[in-house]
């Protein structure tokens, strides 16, 4: 494993940790509009970081072709959501 691949997965165990707290927020906050936006950061954070995970783990195919443009979308769609709503 070489220090890139040693990086990524780092990166993964980070937004790991990160998404704990848009997790908790969520739950706390119920189906309310500040509870739907950290759901989606939360997963948006376990969707990039899973990305990291596989690029270090060397499966970039994947990373690639599926993670990363899911985690991408999902940014687009909170990023759409909160202009809309003026936030």
């Amino acid at each position: 494993m070489n220090l890139t691949d040693m990086l990524n997965v780092s990166i993964f165990v980070i937004f790991l940790g990160i998404s704990v707290v848009p997790f908790y927020a969520s739950k706390k906050l119920g189906a309310t509009t500040l509870g739907l936006v950290s759901l989606t950061l939360g997963l948006f954070a376990i969707l990039h970081g899973t990305t990291h995970l596989l690029l270090g783990l060397g499966d970039t195919e994947l990373a690639f072709t599926t993670f990363g443009p899911v985690s991408t979308a999902l940014l687009l769609v909170f990023a759409v959501y909160m202009y809309r709503r003026g936030g």
